[in-house]
């Protein structure tokens, strides 16, 4: 099985995509296909037999073109400019036709008798260049869409113009008035409605795209103490490269030299800049501050993180929710209704002995009824949607979570490295039989030689106090208890209460006070020498900035919110009455949190599951929506449907209410879509709009509904906080 990617030129419609989606999906092998008409994307899941010049093949067979690489900014602008010629292009003429048509009815009528019919000839030639010349793709894709059995919108206008320019000529055989400008203004305000929407969904989708110019253009290599100055297609995993102050980070890699400070904005959405040192890992397009790094690359081209951000947005772009498939059914069954109600309308005022008023009719239903606007209402608000959340650190993987976080009721969230840093910190230090610098340099030395995970927190807080460390002979290691060593032939004990008064360490002084801070869920390190207590230190996981003020949203949103951790219940406990979160379940086992999110959806209620996206993954899979919390490097491992690439766990509430502004923004854009549809029909059906200006008012309603759409999606961009988007992640300007 394999994924393939393509872009597509000269889709005019939400039932171009559609047309394509329900073609390839006919070739064998071919599993699931998937077309965005807001992005012009195509994704396609097949077996490994079918190509990607297969489905090329068809795509083309259709009448499309495929953009082999993925288009640039300056081919965007030359679209909107071409489509904006074509729109300008068409309006003058059909200008030009109405001001012929007012001039033969209201000026000197013996002048015009008197040029022998020129300006009827004109006015052929004129509306034929117009609906043929100009708009000639619209034929071309209707007509082919009527070959293909799978009739759309462009079909709609094609007969539809189409009809009344022949009209227009057999008038002049039977001598009847003639309105050639009904044709013209058909495709003129079809024409100037995709200028504005190919415009306008240029704003929904290009933030995506520009995302993949911040890659910085060049890099600087070192090799044999040269500075080698390439481009970024020359580097290779294991190059050392040179970054100095100001400059862009050119790939993924560790640093190897130097310290500096990095601006991660682009990845975390966080404005404070980052220390890095040697062992430091750091990320392509981020921005070297003040200090010169030498790094190692270890990753290139697609498996860069910028560059797995680009896919993993695209993809979700590319995927339909529930509520759009339900769209995409109406809008393909849509059509082919629509040219059944126009035919019933002609032959229905015929026979009543009114058939010019019945062909007006029918070209006014075939016009005002194109469900444009239908096909656009999902699509384009998710592709707002999925760019304004990927802006703020909150990367929407799977795009069916919008739509399912909208039915949520519980959020589970796991304590370690979601509500807490993840890491110990030292929170007391109390010395008894030693002062505070000779008890920092014993346990600091001790824990020198040992690779548990409290040892860092104390050797870190020694350096910080600039306190030397001392040599340790006879070093042991005892798991479960904690370390003996001898400094300056001293042997001292370091460990937990039960190691220390094995040692015959006596404890009653601080009896009572390890009790509480053991009741605070606190892990307590003591150290003693020659059968005395030189004091001990107090460690905890600190919750993270922010976590309180993002459970009392979540509270206040009407969720219930519950910690799953594997922590033994007091100290998660203990936790959990500093974030106010009212209900724990302690002592869970990786594997057991699945059974706990089963139970918990067996009472009918949505769960998310909010976890850091590796220990946590088969929760995360089980959970309605997963929220993954990840770091940048590891961004494409995880298992969640959302991901947020910032340490920042308002992020939580941010996704959350992203997706109940889109999923609003979607289901304001479907009724009006179907309402305009709804009333717009039976008023033309019923010869309401039978007139010459009736196809011409269609046209331009149809047109403005569907730029209505577009322009009501763009309602979500800003709409998270500005303290989320102070330094954009994505970049510093607006489309």
């Amino acid at each position: 099985m394999k994924k393939i990617t393509l872009t597509i030129l000269g889709m005019s419609c939400v039932s171009c995509a559609q047309t394509i989606e329900a073609q390839l999906q006919k070739l064998p092998g071919v599993i699931k296909v998937n077309v965005n008409f807001a992005t012009g994307q195509l994704w396609a899941q097949t077996k490994n037999s079918v190509s990607k010049n297969d489905l090329i093949e068809k795509v083309r067979d259709l009448g499309y073109e495929i953009e082999e690489k993925k288009p640039k900014k300056e081919q965007f602008d030359q679209s909107v400019k071409k489509a904006k010629n074509q729109a300008l292009t068409a309006l003058f003429f059909g200008l030009l036709l109405m001001g012929i048509m007012l001039g033969k009815h209201f000026l000197n009528q013996e002048l015009f008798h008197q040029m022998n019919n020129l300006p009827i000839v004109v006015e052929a030639l004129l509306t034929f260049f117009v609906v043929y010349v100009l708009g000639w793709s619209i034929h071309r894709s209707g007509l082919g869409a009527i070959k293909k059995l799978h009739p759309n919108m462009d079909t709609l206008i094609s007969l539809g113009s189409s009809a009344a320019f022949w009209f227009g000529v057999g008038a002049f055989f039977w001598e009847i008035p003639i309105f050639f400008e009904v044709a013209a203004f058909i495709i003129s305000f079809q024409l100037i409605g995709r200028y504005l929407e190919v415009k306008a969904r240029g704003r929904t989708s290009w933030a995506i795209k520009e995302l993949a110019s911040l890659k910085p253009k060049t890099a600087r290599i070192l090799k044999n103490d040269q500075e080698i100055i390439t481009t970024l297609n020359n580097l290779t995993i294991g190059d050392i490269v040179l970054i100095k102050p100001g400059e862009m980070i050119p790939a993924d890699g560790q640093v190897t030299a130097g310290e500096s400070t990095v601006d991660e904005s682009i990845a975390t959405g966080e404005s404070l800049p980052v220390t890095k040192t040697i062992g430091s890992r750091v990320l392509q397009s981020t921005i070297n501050q003040n200090g010169w790094l030498k790094v190692k690359i270890d990753k290139i081209g697609p498996e860069t993180f910028l560059s797995q951000i680009i896919t993993l947005i695209e993809e979700a772009q590319g995927n339909k929710i529930p509520i759009q498939k339900l769209a995409d059914q109406a809008t393909a069954r849509f059509v082919p209704i629509i040219l059944i109600i126009a035919l019933i309308t002609l032959v229905s005022w015929s026979f009543l002995g009114q058939w010019p008023k019945g062909l007006l009719s029918a070209i006014t239903v075939l016009i005002i009824a194109c469900p444009c606007a239908l096909g656009l209402a999902t699509p384009t608000a998710l592709t707002v949607g999925i760019g304004e959340g990927a802006k703020k650190a909150v990367l929407i993987r799977r795009s069916e979570a919008i739509e399912k976080l909208n039915k949520l009721k519980i959020v589970v969230l796991d304590k370690t490295g979601t509500i807490t840093q993840g890491k110990l910190t030292i929170t007391n230090i109390e010395t008894i039989a030693a002062n505070r610098k000779r008890f920092l340099a014993i346990a600091a030395s001790l824990e020198n030689h040992s690779e548990h995970p409290i040892a860092k927190p104390i050797i870190q807080q020694a350096k910080r106090e600039k306190i030397k460390l001392l040599p340790v002979n006879n070093f042991l290691a005892l798991p479960g208890k904690g370390i003996r060593g001898k400094i300056d032939q001293e042997e001292f004990f370091l460990g937990t209460k039960k190691f220390l008064m094995e040692n015959k360490i006596d404890l009653s002084k601080v009896k009572e006070k390890l009790i509480n801070l053991e009741k605070e869920g606190k892990t307590i390190v003591l150290i003693g020498g020659k059968q005395k207590l030189l004091g001990f230190l107090a460690l905890a996981d600190r919750p993270k900035k922010g976590i309180v003020k993002t459970v009392d949203n979540l509270n206040k949103m009407g969720f219930e919110t519950i910690m799953l951790t594997g922590d033994h219940h007091r100290a998660a406990q203990a936790v959990a009455d500093q974030v106010k979160i009212s209900k724990v379940i302690a002592e869970v086992l990786p594997k057991d949190k699945v059974k706990i999110i089963k139970r918990l959806q067996k009472k009918g209620q949505g769960v998310a599951m909010v976890g850091d996206g590796i220990n946590d993954a088969p929760a995360l899979t089980q959970a309605d929506v997963g929220i993954a919390i990840g770091s940048g490097a590891d961004i494409a491992a995880e298992a969640g449907d959302i991901v947020l690439s910032t340490d920042n766990p308002e992020a939580i509430v941010w996704a959350i209410k992203l997706s109940q502004k889109t999923l609003k923004v979607i289901k304001q854009n479907l009724f009006w879509a179907f309402l305009y549809n709804t009333l717009a029909i039976p008023a033309a059906a019923l010869g309401l709009l039978a007139t010459p200006a009736g196809p011409i008012i269609g046209a331009g309603a149809m047109s403005l509904s569907s730029l209505s759409v577009v322009i009501n999606s763009l309602k979500i961009k800003g709409f998270l906080p500005k303290k989320a988007t102070k330094k954009s992640w994505l970049f510093n300007k607006n489309i």
